[in-house]
Parts: C-alpha cells; sequence; structure tokens
C-alpha cells in the first residue's frame, strides 16, 4: 500500500480521479436541492476512508520518489502547508535513480501503481 514509488504525473492522475469519485457523486445529489440529502451521508462516510487511504497511499509513495520518509505526509495535517506541500508534490522532480524506496518509476502514468493500494 505505501511501498514504491510513483512520478508526479501518476501522482496528479491519481489524484485527480480521487476526486473525481467522490466529488461527481455528491454534486449529482446534492445539485438539485443544493445540500447533501440525510440518505446519503452514511454512504459518504463509508466511501471516505477508502479515498483517503488512497490519497494518502499516493502522497506517501510520491515521497518516497523525493527521497522522503513517510514522516512527510503528516506536514499536509496543517491546513497553510497542505497547499504548499501539494504544490511541491506536484512540480518537484522525483530521483532520477533508484533510492531506499525503489526503482525510479517510469516517465508516463503508471496506470498499475494507480490501481495498488
Amino acid at each position: 500500500m505505501f511501498k514504491g514509488r510513483v512520478n508526479r504525473l501518476t501522482f496528479a492522475v491519481g489524484g485527480g480521479l480521487a476526486s473525481v469519485i467522490v466529488l461527481v457523486p455528491v454534486y449529482m445529489v446534492s445539485a438539485p436541492s443544493g445540500r447533501l440529502p440525510v440518505e446519503h451521508i452514511p454512504t459518504l462516510l463509508i466511501t471516505l476512508p477508502f479515498i483517503f487511504l488512497y490519497t494518502l497511499s499516493l502522497v506517501v509513495r510520491r515521497l518516497h520518489d523525493l527521497g522522503k520518509g513517510e514522516s512527510h505526509a503528516l506536514l499536509s495535517i496543517i491546513p497553510i502547508i497542505r497547499k504548499a506541500n501539494l504544490i511541491y508534490l506536484l512540480s518537484a522532480p522525483g530521483e532520477s535513480k533508484e533510492n531506499k524506496f525503489g526503482d525510479a518509476p517510469q516517465k508516463s502514468v503508471d496506470w498499475h501503481a494507480l490501481i495498488r493500494i
């Protein structure tokens, strides 16, 4: 789940997919009234932990690509630092050679890494 590395592109695509999986259904059920109907809250509460783990897995594997450990993911808890951390994860080039977290990821989107949790 938290092993290996992902490049910037895979990280961006994975984050986008996670957002779409959560936001599109929420928008579809809340758009007519402008608020989320009460009957959909249990489904959302069941889904969100899985999306959280998926996103955390992407963040940790992206940090591995940058040669940093899992503890750096804790910085994302602080709201102001979260935005700066996201910009860093999306823009900083990963290490081009093998590091202690594994081989360098391929240059294109790694679809297998996206579905590996």
